[in-house]
């Protein structure tokens, strides 16, 4: 506070017959300055970030100090919501503030499929994060057009995990729903089960479509230009990552090893490493020419029991 100020107040106490004692006078002031709402948001976001897990005790002691305190503090702890059951999620829904809270979502498809349109009422979501485990190859398009089309179309992170299959018209979806995406990605292989026997591993790889070529494109280059010609609407890409493995090989042949739980393992006769990452550079020149705002894009990287429950994500390209 200028000293001028505190110069008319200790007038002032003069004129009321107040001996005008400076430093109770600055005493006075000083008590009755607050913090700016966005300093408290500030450090509070900052204490959560810096505690692993993340849990509300932290702030819990700050939460009861003030009505103002308590609701830096639910703003800054559901900014991020990460719910996985409906009955939760029902029930946060009836939270007060909580739509204009939320800025960065955590669930699962299943989460979503009773009531979708809930998710619109978020105000300020930025980012969105699904899991699709539980979707089926039939059905993946529709239930994705059910619990994607109410989201904000301001939304600029996407990440959907455990799809069946990511194809053209999955991305023709989600750049009609969510154009102003700046990060977008989409995996399956989080569904490849190595850890338990071969008859698991067939199992989960006969769910999914890890390698699109040819199974559903004749050639990369083909795959290349269908994936570029859906992205064209999302202008504001920059950040790519498609977990789809760029090569023609085959997961179903196998070998006997005693190692692999006393069953036969896996053995994948897929491309060597240089072919995939000629495909991928394929793939990527197509892409790049279509939408040039990228900056990285990212592929499926060949399957391996060490990346069990993973994405397989690979290293990504830098354009540019």
């Amino acid at each position: 506070m200028p000293y001028s100020t505190v110069l008319r107040q200790q007038s002032s106490l003069r004129r009321s017959g107040s001996k005008g004692n400076p430093s109770r006078v600055l005493h006075a002031v000083r008590k009755k300055c607050a913090l700016p709402a966005e300093l408290l948001d500030h450090i509070i976001s900052l204490v959560l970030v810096n505690v692993s897990p993340r849990s509300f005790s932290t702030i819990a002691s700050f939460s009861l100090a003030s009505y103002q305190f308590r609701q830096v503090a639910l703003r800054q702890w559901f900014s991020i919501l990460k719910v996985s059951s409906v009955a939760t999620f029902t029930n946060l829904c009836s939270v007060n503030g909580l739509y204009s809270w939320v800025r960065y979502l955590l669930c699962t498809s299943f989460t979503l499929l009773p009531k979708p349109t809930n998710v619109a009422r978020f105000q300020n979501l930025e980012s969105v994060i699904i899991d699709c485990q539980l979707i089926g190859q039939n059905k993946q398009y529709q239930t994705l057009k059910h619990i994607l089309s109410p989201i904000t179309r301001r939304i600029t992170v996407l990440k959907l995990t455990a799809l069946s299959r990511i194809d053209a018209a999955t991305l023709r979806l989600i750049s009609s729903v969510s154009p102003n995406l700046k990060v977008l990605e989409l995996s399956c292989a989080e569904r490849l089960e190595y850890s338990c026997c071969l008859d698991c591993f067939e199992e989960s790889a006969s769910c999914i479509i890890y390698a699109p070529v040819p199974r559903l494109y004749g050639s990369f280059a083909a795959l290349g230009e269908s994936f570029a010609t859906a992205l064209e609407p999302l202008v504001c890409l920059e950040h790519l990552f498609l977990g789809i493995l760029l090569s023609e090989g085959d997961l179903g042949s196998f070998v006997p090893d005693p190692d692999y739980d006393g069953q036969e393992r896996p053995v994948f006769e897929l491309d060597s490493p240089k072919t995939i990452r000629a495909n991928e550079a394929l793939v990527n020149a197509i892409i790049t020419q279509r939408r040039r705002s990228l900056r990285t894009i990212s592929w499926g990287a060949p399957v391996h029991a060490g990346l069990n429950g993973t994405d397989h994500r690979s290293e990504p390209t830098i354009i540019g």
